[in-house]
């Protein structure tokens, strides 16, 4: 129950605002700003609303609270007139009793924090797979962002939503700042989502911090407090590997992107090879510990493999290229004649694909 819900609704429902729209659900019911889902009795259309009290957000800078909720169109106004459409559409401004109620587009779907559930762990490949290909639009739109010397500040669960296609949506810009603006930027963020460098510097960087605090959130099904509370990078490492199962190279990366230090922080891009790569594994059944196997065994059996059964440069490829690995018919190596004794437990295209990768290990050239 929310002690503010009844003052909030009330102090609406005699004004200009129920002559517009009905409220179907209050989203968010808080004195500072609640947000709405309404119901336009014009045209029967749905949108959200989001409220900005007066004076409740006021400094020296910012006299009646509204700076947040000009930063939004100001923002949006950049995205739009490059025809960015990875945030919902915001429409206009109308008063009520002096605060403010910001229109925009509703979009039916489920932020990222409603869909945190099972660790990482215990999640089946088909469920990984899929939080992986969410977490790879979420990068794609947030590149998007920073092509335009925008960052967003604020990238948490709750204000990333996935619509009912499957696109993802960015919203409340509210801290977002343009790196090329002399404004000075609007002071604010999430807690245990914040960078340690917010305040005094600001750049596509801060945006990794708080993504990577929300991929570790959403894939890993953790709450991101227990891992910024512990100081050491060994005891955030061995949580991550308990939490992703012994996935390293994810789990170094994901950590990765909290060091203290920017500069430290992978990119987007850097991200999402990691998590291409993560995909890739996982699709095909390849370990990412396999067996250590003696090297007289692969020059000998894993030669001949190769040599008789596929083209040593299309592995190179695909080890190079993940994406190659869709190409490949599957080929079940455990149809091969007995005498080659090949471990049952890499069969199919991840049998090839770690077989050619050790020869590749033995031979560079």
């Amino acid at each position: 129950l929310n002690p503010f819900r009844s003052f909030l609704q009330s102090n609406i429902k005699n004004s200009d605002f129920s002559s517009h729209y009905i409220i179907e659900k209050v989203l968010k019911a808080d004195i500072r700003g609640s947000a709405f889902k309404v119901i336009e009795i014009k045209s029967h259309k749905r949108y959200a609303i989001k409220e900005y009290r007066c004076c409740i957000d006021a400094d020296k800078q910012d006299k009646f609270g509204f700076r947040k909720l000009e930063n939004q169109f100001y923002i949006y106004n950049i995205l739009k007139a490059n025809h960015i459409n990875v945030t919902p559409k915001l429409y206009h401004i109308f008063d009520v009793n002096g605060n403010k109620y910001l229109v925009r587009e509703w979009i039916d779907g489920k932020s990222i924090a409603s869909q945190i559930g099972m660790p990482w762990n215990r999640l089946t490949i088909k469920q990984k797979i899929k939080k992986i290909d969410t977490a790879l639009k979420i990068l794609k739109a947030v590149s998007t962002l920073h092509s335009l010397n925008i960052v967003h500040r604020d990238l948490t669960p709750n204000n990333l939503l996935i619509s009912k296609e499957g696109r993802v949506f960015i919203i409340d810009l509210e801290l977002a700042f343009y790196t090329k603006s002399k404004k000075s930027p609007i002071s604010g963020g999430t807690v245990f989502f914040l960078p340690p460098e917010d305040g005094r510097v600001i750049s596509k960087k801060s945006d990794i911090y708080t993504l990577g605090c929300t991929l570790i959130s959403y894939m890993g099904g953790l709450n991101i407090r227990h891992l910024v509370y512990l100081k050491s990078n060994v005891e955030r490492r061995n949580l991550l590997k308990f939490v992703f199962g012994g996935s390293t190279n994810l789990v170094n990366t994901l950590l990765s992107c909290l060091d203290r230090s920017p500069y430290k922080r992978p990119s987007i891009s850097e991200l999402s090879y990691a998590l291409s790569k993560a995909r890739c594994m996982l699709k095909h059944g390849i370990r990412s510990s396999p067996k250590n196997l003696s090297t007289s065994e692969y020059k000998i059996k894993a030669l001949k493999l190769i040599k008789d059964f596929i083209d040593i440069r299309k592995v190179v490829d695909a080890l190079l290229n993940y994406e190659f690995l869709d190409k490949f018919k599957r080929y079940d190596i455990s149809k091969l004649p007995e005498d080659l004794d090949i471990y049952n437990s890499y069969t199919g295209i991840s049998g090839l694909i770690y077989l050619a990768s050790q020869i590749y290990r033995i031979f560079p050239k």
